[in-house]
């Protein structure tokens, strides 16, 4: 009777060499898990992608008030910048601004009213 148990562990062994490989479940659990990752990923990237365009934005627009503003001071007149949804952005030879508030995405960009200083926070 000891014989079909001898056979049941030749079968499966409890131990393992490292020569042997994987076991079919050990291979379907990781295509398992790298098949989720997968599926995941592309969410994940294309919100990271559309983060990064309103940076890329809100820091391009901050560059062009600064220079706005650098041209008032240097130029000693004032400054007027017509914007998107007829905000406009005003330099004054002082180094101070009309203060100004624009919203990109989670990003934004202010302008400091005193200094003039051209800011964005997100």
């Amino acid at each position: 009777m000891n014989q079909p148990a001898a056979v049941a562990m030749a079968r499966f062994p409890s131990s393992r060499t490292g020569d042997q490989g994987y076991t079919l479940i050990e291979l379907l659990v990781v295509l398992t898990i790298m098949g989720l990752m997968v599926a995941l990923a592309p969410p994940v990237l294309k919100v990271t992608r559309t983060n990064i365009q309103a940076r890329q934005m809100a820091l391009a627009l901050a560059s062009q008030l600064e220079a706005a503003r650098q041209q008032a001071l240097d130029t000693g007149t004032v400054i007027r910048l017509s914007l998107a949804g007829g905000k406009l952005a005003v330099f004054f030879p002082d180094g101070s601004a009309v203060p100004l508030e624009i919203q990109i995405s989670k990003y934004t960009v202010l302008v400091s009213p005193i200094s003039g200083r051209v800011l964005v926070n997100g």
